[in-house]
């Protein structure tokens, strides 16, 4: 369970989780962009794939904030996608007490309304 992970395991867990990520990313985001574009563009510019990648990786050591969202967006969407399911599951849990709760009036949405 979550609850038995103590907190410097859960931040080191976190922090794998984002640094795997963020590897996955840098590493094959360019390529995919690349097959892409060369698709549905063709050729990149005067480059090939490496160019790209060498073009992506300069913008990314200039912080160029459009490819620091580009690279961490897995571990945001990822995030994203816990937090819609915590909430799902919390919504779940308080609405599943008894039937009374519907006599009551009460709905997901007035128990978070406070």
């Amino acid at each position: 369970m979550a609850q038995d992970i103590s907190p410097a395991m859960r931040l080191k867990k976190e922090a794998a989780l984002l640094l795997g990520l963020f590897a996955l990313a840098v590493l094959s985001m360019p390529a995919a962009i690349y097959a892409v574009g060369h698709a549905v563009f063709g050729d990149y510019g005067d480059g090939d794939l490496f160019d790209l990648y060498a073009d992506l990786w300069s913008r990314m050591a200039a912080m160029e904030p459009a490819l620091w969202f580009l690279f961490l967006s897995p571990y945001l969407v990822g995030q994203a996608l816990r937090l819609t399911l915590l909430g799902f599951r919390r919504i779940g849990r308080s609405t599943r007490l008894t039937r009374s709760n519907h006599r009551r009036g009460v709905t997901p949405f007035t128990l978070f309304a406070a």
